[in-house]
């Protein structure tokens, strides 16, 4: 066999896998989470939950926000797309790809109106404060009385520069906002969320590295994030997951039982 066909049987059975196994991750959504946000997902996977999708869809990259709530604690009747209001909020000259924001309102835990929003940055993360002021602003102005949680990939980057968004600066101008997140300061340097770096026998060879450096500064990354305004909510504890079954460990993702490059990440978030 030329190692041109090894490569692609490789990659053809990879991609099997992955399908199969995103399958059952989602299908074992974490019991105790009453939403979840996932990006990237295409299928509805659980029985217990009630899958929400945008009015507009991205049916070009196949990549959307979408929003699963639990069926025990939210009412999906209620269920209002605000999607459009937020985006009316962006500064003109700012645009976001179809697909990156999805923003709702809905009634939940202890009879209250939730605004809960997902959101996927661009490459650069350039976008990812644009939708967040967004958001803020409209909720500001309109959905004040309501409890706004929001699962953003910010696409955030440790060290700082005029061409990505950084952890710090993401970090600082949420904070005018009255936010906080689910990462406190002294957790970025040792927390991250999604590896760049793959095993030779991976797809997207370009980015392979030798295992030394697999886990390096520059490989790994802290993108997620779970945000709530600090005067209506209470982080308690938050979770990283690359495995499927509730641990995180330090290794190259995606693996054969993980099908993504970014960890699930869960918070315990409690109303003040």
């Amino acid at each position: 066999f030329s190692s041109r066909f090894l490569i692609a049987e490789v990659c053809d059975c990879t991609r099997w896998i992955q399908q199969s196994r995103s399958s059952n991750h989602y299908n074992d959504c974490p019991a105790g989470a009453s939403h979840a946000f996932i990006d990237q997902l295409h299928k509805a996977m659980d029985d217990s939950h009630f899958v929400l999708v945008p009015a507009v869809m991205d049916e070009v990259r196949k990549q959307n926000s979408l929003t699963l709530v639990k069926k025990n604690k939210f009412m999906e009747f209620s269920c209002k797309e605000i999607t459009s209001e937020v985006l009316s909020y962006l500064e003109k000259g700012q645009s976001v790809a179809p697909g990156d924001v999805f923003a709702i309102s809905i009634l939940g835990p202890h009879g209250k109106r939730y605004v809960l929003g997902s959101m996927h940055g661009d490459t650069n993360g350039l976008t990812s404060l644009p939708m967040m002021d967004a958001l803020h602003k409209c909720v500001s102005e309109r959905y004040a009385d309501q409890v706004v949680i929001v699962g953003i990939d910010a696409n955030t980057i440790r060290k700082e520069n005029k061409k990505s968004e950084s952890v710090l600066n993401f970090h600082r101008k949420t904070q005018e906002m009255e936010m906080g997140s689910c990462w406190k300061e002294e957790e970025w340097d040792v927390s991250w969320t999604t590896c760049s770096a793959r095993t030779f026998i991976q797809p997207q060879l370009q980015k392979a590295q030798g295992s030394s450096n697999a886990l390096s500064k520059e490989t790994t990354q802290l993108k997620d994030w779970i945000l709530f305004y600090n005067w209506q909510l209470w982080l308690e504890e938050v979770h990283r997951d690359n495995t499927g079954v509730g641990v995180f460990e330090e290794k190259v993702m995606p693996t054969m039982s993980f099908p993504s490059d970014h960890a699930l990440v869960s918070a315990t978030l409690n109303l003040r």
